[in-house]
């Protein structure tokens, strides 16, 4: 089990995170944890793809676009708007 430790919230951030987690249906505990996992996760989203980044190239991403069959949109709304 962790350890505890007491978060003193201000009033109005502490409202609207238990307002959050009432809309939710979960208790402020459990949304102050998703909200962390969440936010551990988008932080590591973020190393992952500028570690990915530096390591490639305009060069790479040329060859990898010229490499890419040369076919319409499979949907719609993935055209895009003709330039008029």
């Amino acid at each position: 089990m962790a350890d505890s430790f007491y978060l003193d919230l201000p009033a109005d951030l502490q409202f609207a995170a238990e307002r959050a987690a009432a809309s939710v249906g979960i208790d402020l505990k459990s949304f102050i944890i998703q909200a962390i996992e969440q936010k551990l996760a988008a932080l590591e989203s973020e190393t992952f793809f500028r570690e990915r980044a530096a390591r490639g190239s305009a060069g790479g991403l040329l060859k990898f676009l010229n490499e890419a069959p040369d076919q319409p949109p499979l949907y719609e709304t993935d055209k895009l708007p003709d330039d008029k």
